[in-house]
């Protein structure tokens, strides 16, 4: 789904006074505010989804190389809309009531547990590998274009944080796989 920006309102808005940037919004019909540079097949996903609901998961990214940030933490829930007068989409996890505000800017890739909503033309998230690393409690690495992204203690833990990071599991190893 594409939005028509064509009836939306470009503004900026000053957070210099508490030490952030101007950022320049869009603002579109129904009330609901992206940053300008967010594209409309990625707001497209998203209003569709906070209007229908169901649980989503963010990949956050370069949006000029596709490349993942392979972010694993707030990155599932529901898309939901602040208050105020900027209403800005948020990413609210399961059973919760709020949540944090969405890089809507820096997306590259939205998708269910069945299903990829939006995918930039080159998604991708780098070369992974799996290797035995030398931390005696944690000895499996996951390494991300050869830096260490994290370790587990076992490697099918680390296996499925890779595929986790890929995008071929929903949910990431949970806290209690890794004891």
């Amino acid at each position: 789904m594409r939005i028509d920006f064509s009836k939306s309102e470009l503004f900026p808005q000053d957070y210099t006074a508490t030490g952030g940037a101007v950022i320049l919004y869009r603002r579109l019909p129904n009330g609901t505010c992206y940053h300008a540079e967010t594209t409309s097949p990625v707001v497209g996903v998203l209003e569709r989804q906070r209007t229908k609901g169901g649980i989503v998961r963010i990949f956050y990214g370069d949006i000029h190389t596709g490349r993942s940030w392979c972010d694993e933490y707030d990155m599932i829930g529901q898309i939901g809309r602040s208050i105020g007068p900027i209403k800005i989409p948020l990413l609210v996890p399961e059973g919760e009531c709020g949540g944090a505000g969405i890089l809507d800017h820096c997306i590259v890739r939205v998708q269910t547990r069945t299903k990829i909503l939006y995918e930039h033309p080159d998604f991708h998230v780098g070369a992974m590998e799996i290797k035995r690393g030398t931390h005696q409690d944690l000895p499996w690495d996951v390494l991300v274009d050869g830096a260490v992204q994290a370790r587990f203690n076992l490697k099918m833990n680390a296996e499925h944080h890779v595929a986790f990071l890929m995008g071929a599991i929903f949910t990431p190893v949970s806290e209690f796989d890794l004891a």
